[in-house]
C-alpha cells in the first residue's frame, strides 16, 4: 500500500522528463557502439533503473522514430 501511494504521488510529466534525460545520456554514451541491439540495451538499462514498461516503450519509440 505504501509503495502504491508513493508511486501515485509522482507526477507523470516529471517521471517522463527524468526518463528521457537518462535515456538521452545513455544514447550519447552508446554513440560509437550503436547496432541492431541498441534498442534492447537501452530498454534493459531503463528497466534496471526501475522505469515502467509503458513509459520506456513510448520513450524508445519516440527516440527511434
Amino acid at each position: 500500500e505504501t509503495i502504491d501511494w508513493a508511486l501515485d504521488q509522482i507526477d507523470d510529466e516529471d517521471y517522463i522528463q527524468c526518463l528521457e534525460e537518462i535515456l538521452e545520456k545513455k544514447w550519447r554514451l552508446l554513440k560509437s557502439n550503436r547496432d541492431s541491439g541498441t534498442r534492447i540495451k537501452l530498454q534493459r538499462f531503463l528497466y534496471g533503473k526501475g522505469f515502467e514498461n509503458d513509459f520506456v516503450n513510448t520513450a524508445l519509440k519516440n527516440l527511434f522514430s
